[in-house]
C-alpha cells in the first residue's frame, strides 16, 4: 500500500513537473528577446533613482552605488567587509581589522535601514518588485 502511495505521488510530481517545465518554456519563448535587456535596463535606473534619493546621505548613497556596481558587473563575490570597509568607506586597506572596527557591518545595516524607509514611503509605488 505505501509503495503504491509512494509511486503514485512520484510519478504525480513528475507529470506536474513536466507540465511546469512545459508552461514555463512556452511563457519564455512569447517573451520578446530584449525582455531581458529591459529588465537589466530597469534595475539599473532604480539603483541609479534610489541612490539620488539617498543623496543626503553620501556614505549610504555611495555604499549603495559601490553595491550595485559589484552586483551588476557580475562581482558579487569581491561584496565583503574588507572591500566595503577599505574601497567605500575610507579604511586603510593595510591596518583595517574587522574584528576591532564593525563600520561595514554598521553602514550597511543603516543601508537597510533606509532602503526600508525609502520603498514605504517615497518609493512604494516603484516598478521594480523588492524583497
Amino acid at each position: 500500500m505505501h509503495r503504491k502511495f509512494a509511486e503514485d505521488c512520484h510519478r504525480l510530481k513528475n507529470c506536474c513537473t513536466v507540465k511546469l517545465r512545459e508552461r514555463l518554456e512556452l511563457r519564455f519563448s512569447a517573451m520578446p528577446q530584449d525582455a531581458s535587456a529591459r529588465f537589466v535596463e530597469a534595475e539599473r535606473a532604480e539603483l541609479e533613482r534610489v541612490v539620488r534619493a539617498l543623496a543626503r546621505w553620501p556614505r549610504l548613497s555611495h555604499l549603495l552605488a559601490y553595491m550595485g556596481a559589484k552586483l551588476s558587473s557580475g562581482d558579487a563575490d569581491q561584496l565583503n567587509e574588507y572591500n566595503i570597509a577599505s574601497e567605500v568607506l575610507g579604511r586603510s586597506k593595510t591596518v583595517f581589522n574587522a574584528a576591532e572596527d564593525a563600520i561595514a557591518r554598521v553602514e550597511t545595516h543603516r543601508l537597510r535601514k533606509r532602503l526600508a524607509e525609502f520603498y514605504e514611503k517615497e518609493g512604494s509605488n516603484h516598478p521594480i518588485v523588492r524583497c
